[in-house]
């Protein structure tokens, strides 16, 4: 009832910074049909639509309320990426599936455009950082301080590796992009 993720500011950009932050949440990974594909045809406008959206998207056009097909073609589509996220959190599940407040740590940052969180075992034995820029429009630089980081960290999307310095991590991110962190094993 709400506009499709590739609707959204950032379009598909959007979509694939919000599965690397869910896929960093106890919960169950959810995609509606279509997200993987950047589909941006709604499947109702019950909520969060303008009235010329409305008028531009009648009910006997929308897959809630008639036949519709999903864009196979478009080039914007997310399944390599989403197949990658869920491989990774397919690793990570015991860890990423832990419900207990203690596994969640928030890293600082020098950006408040850019969110950046850990999930850590009860045991210490196991960390994961997720960092974004929540900017699908402009690359931002930031310093963060992540705990958990040992000397030097590696993002599983990439292989991508960053070394600490004096103020923690220095990080140029492109707009939207994502970073799951694997991180040291002892709390520093």
């Amino acid at each position: 009832d709400t506009p499709r993720a590739a609707m959204r500011a950032g379009g598909v950009c959007f979509s694939k910074m919000t599965t690397i932050i869910n896929s960093m949440l106890p919960a169950m990974f959810f995609v509606h049909q279509g997200f993987e594909l950047g589909d941006t045809l709604p499947v109702n406008t019950g909520l969060g639509f303008t009235s010329d959206q409305i008028k531009n998207l009648p009910s006997h056009t929308l897959p809630l309320f008639s036949e519709a097909t999903l864009p196979w073609d478009n080039s914007d589509e997310l399944t390599g990426f989403i197949a990658k996220v869920l491989a990774i959190r397919h690793q990570y599940v015991n860890l990423l599936l832990n419900t207990k407040h203690q596994t969640f740590q928030v890293a600082k940052v020098s950006n408040e455009r850019a969110l950046c969180f850990v999930r850590v075992t009860e045991d210490k034995k196991t960390a994961l950082g997720c960092l974004v820029n929540m900017d699908c429009e402009s690359s931002i630089q930031i310093q963060a301080v992540i705990p958990y980081a040992g000397k030097t960290i590696t993002d599983v999307l990439t292989g991508r590796t960053w070394e600490k310095d004096e103020e923690g991590f220095a990080f140029d991110l492109s707009p939207g992009e994502g970073l799951l962190l694997r991180l040291a094993a002892s709390n520093e």
